[in-house]
């Protein structure tokens, strides 16, 4: 296990470099580290079981990181999020292809050699991502409107891989943060400071 000091960590340039700031983002490192481990045993279950060169692993997190101007926002520090695609035999390597969520399905199929269901699926397989970055996707689309019952804000967009295009429905409304975050002690020193 590793232990991370508030010297270790990178402030994004979206939070203020602040000890508060810095110090959760030291609990985000041993998350990080955490997941990292987690998903180090799974693989070595996975050889002893036998069952390591029949298996394609996919993780996926569910928002970016969880900090004030990141967490449910339309920026892209909210909208990327980690992804590890693996399959046997390939070796591990770092992409910034465009690939999103609905790739999943596509690349269960295509992996499991399934037909996939007669009405178009919204996404592509991403097997043939993983040894190359060629791809013909141009664009991604996302959406948001709850993170939260309370928090809504909904919104549309589309990336590509130099610029983005987001239409928010309701401009009028005030972009909600989500309850985790707002009792952060990064967000209330923010809000201390008056950066919001």
């Amino acid at each position: 296990k590793n232990v991370y000091s508030l010297a270790d960590v990178v402030v994004p340039d979206f939070l203020p470099d602040v000890p508060e700031v810095r110090r959760e983002l030291t609990e985000h490192y041993q998350a990080i580290d955490r997941m990292d481990q987690g998903i180090g045993f799974l693989l070595e279950e996975l050889e002893k079981s036998g069952q390591a060169k029949d298996t394609l692993i996919i993780y996926v997190g569910d928002n970016g990181m969880p900090f004030p101007g990141a967490k449910a926002s339309l920026y892209d520090t909210g909208l990327n999020v980690p992804m590890i695609v693996a399959r046997p035999g390939a070796r591990g390597r770092v992409s910034d292809v465009l690939v999103h969520t609905p790739d999943i399905a596509p690349t269960a199929f295509e992996w499991m050699g399934l037909k996939p269901p007669d009405y178009p699926l919204h996404g592509r397989s991403m097997l043939p991502l993983i040894d190359s970055d060629n791809t013909d996707r141009r664009e991604i689309f996302f959406s948001h409107t709850f993170h939260e019952i309370n928090n809504y804000y909904p919104f549309r967009g589309v990336r590509t891989e130099r610029w983005k295009y987001v239409r928010v429905l309701f401009p009028e409304l005030e972009m909600p943060l989500p309850s985790d975050l707002f009792d952060s002690p990064s967000w209330q020193e923010i809000r201390k400071r008056g950066d919001a």
